[in-house]
């Protein structure tokens, strides 16, 4: 997990870089080059902020314009207090330095555009001259330390939705070390914190939500609904809502531009926010948390006889399967299945004596978990024994397929066993634009 001051200090670092680099760009501007510094608004159709630097008689000239500073006096206070004036408009201010005060000049233009603007870094910053666009980086005096860690792109322009598609799951595989599986909407599942979760990128506008179930089976909606209000407010990114019995957990995010960075972080923050979950929170809304993942549930208690995740002992292939099918809804069709086990018809069988064991051992699991009365572990092993009850009958689908090729079969597609709410019921806003219109 990511902490928080971690990723502040991170952001005041990027300023403080891009700072540097402007800087030393204002430095070495000559006496007939303009430079502009700006910003697009969230939809890519207008300038959020503009700064405008020119040279003046050994002195350094720069003209902003920025919409809030009509209207926020506050706003208007922090930009005086760094030296500039206002130019004829109440959203125009001019800053004019000598030439050897190019420091104070950047300084004032980070104000600008971090607290006016509210621009979060300077990746979303651009910069051009007459001659073109600008890349404003300082040179390192070392060069900097290669890592084998991967990290997301600071930003992307996705044109599309299938950009924007591509764009999430580049992303998620490099978090997550391993390409993404999706349903049959197209939507990413994971498994946070043994959640199954899912990123939907919109296919209207750019947006990504991230969503995870919370609890079904939630009574007393009218207390659920007054209970949720006031945990909201708590909250500064994540919202919590009501679909029919269900509670779920959304962050929102932009997508133009699309930043890696951001998505990475939320998603931190959003595990960070199911480990924090107690079942004070499940019984103050009246539900029971869904059915964590099969292959991710570090908490879920191990049959005896059974392996961990640590060490599961189980075949490569079977564990292939199991990745491919992490959230336990049994998506892979018969001959996906033959393909992963290589058409080898011992192996399946193999597969199939280990994957009858596991059920039959959760199983009786379950049954001590329901005399015991204990309903959280009593439905973890229920959804692990099904889980795993699926993947036998998926095998044996597998198995005819191997053994009798030209027996014509029925398929059935595979069914939906998520409780999480279709995406048009979240998404489905007539009187909002097209996005990439």
């Amino acid at each position: 997990m990511s902490d928080g001051g971690e990723f502040d200090r991170a952001v005041d670092e990027a300023w403080r870089e891009f700072r540097g680099a402007l800087a030393d760009r204002l430095a070495a501007i000559s006496g007939d080059e303009v430079l502009v510094v700006g910003a697009l608004s969230a939809d890519r159709e207008s300038l959020l902020v503009t700064l405008e630097y020119f040279l003046t008689a050994e002195r350094i000239v720069c003209s902003a314009q920025q919409d809030a500073l009509a209207d926020d006096h506050s706003l208007f206070d922090l930009v005086c207090a760094d030296g500039w004036v206002e130019d004829g408009r109440p959203d125009r201010f001019f800053l004019e330095v000598p030439l050897h005060q190019v420091d104070r000049t950047a300084a004032a233009s980070v104000t600008v555009l971090r607290e006016v603007a509210g621009i979060a870094h300077p990746s979303f910053v651009e910069a051009r001259t007459s001659d073109g666009p600008l890349e404003l980086t300082r040179a390192m005096s070392q060069p900097p330390i290669e890592s084998d860690t991967w990290e997301p792109p600071d930003v992307e322009f996705p044109r599309d939705p299938e950009e924007l598609h591509a764009a999430v799951g580049r992303v998620l595989a490099g978090h997550f070390g391993a390409a993404p599986t999706t349903d049959d909407d197209g939507d990413f599942v994971i498994a946070l914190d043994g959640f199954t979760s899912y990123v939907i990128p919109h296919g209207g506008r750019p947006q990504v939500r991230i969503l995870v179930p919370l609890l079904q089976d939630v009574t007393g909606l009218t207390r659920a609904s007054e209970v949720l209000t006031e945990l909201n407010s708590r909250y500064a990114f994540i919202r919590l809502t009501l679909a029919s019995d269900q509670v779920n957990a959304i962050i929102d995010l932009p997508a133009s531009p699309f930043s890696g960075v951001h998505l990475c972080d939320h998603l931190d923050l959003m595990e960070d926010f199911l480990q924090r979950l107690d079942e004070r929170f499940a019984e103050r809304l009246g539900g029971r948390y869904c059915k964590h993942t099969a292959a991710d549930d570090d908490s879920a208690p191990v049959p005896e006889g059974s392996e961990t995740d640590d060490d599961t002992g189980l075949p490569p292939s079977l564990l292939t399967l199991i990745q491919l099918d992490a959230s336990g809804a049994g998506a892979l069709d018969p001959d996906e299945v033959a393909e992963v086990c290589g058409h080898d018809r011992d192996a399946i069988l193999d597969y199939l004596r280990i994957c009858e064991e596991q059920e039959i051992a959760w199983n009786r699991s379950a049954d001590d978990a329901s005399a015991a009365d204990n309903r959280d572990e009593f439905d973890i092993c229920m959804h692990e024994a099904g889980a795993w009850q699926r993947t036998v009958g998926a095998l044996r689908a597998a198995l005819r397929i191997v053994t009798l090729p030209h027996t014509p079969r029925a398929h059935t597609a595979p069914q939906r066993h998520s409780a999480r709410p279709r995406q048009g019921e979240l998404f489905e806003h007539p009187d909002q634009p097209g996005l990439f219109d």
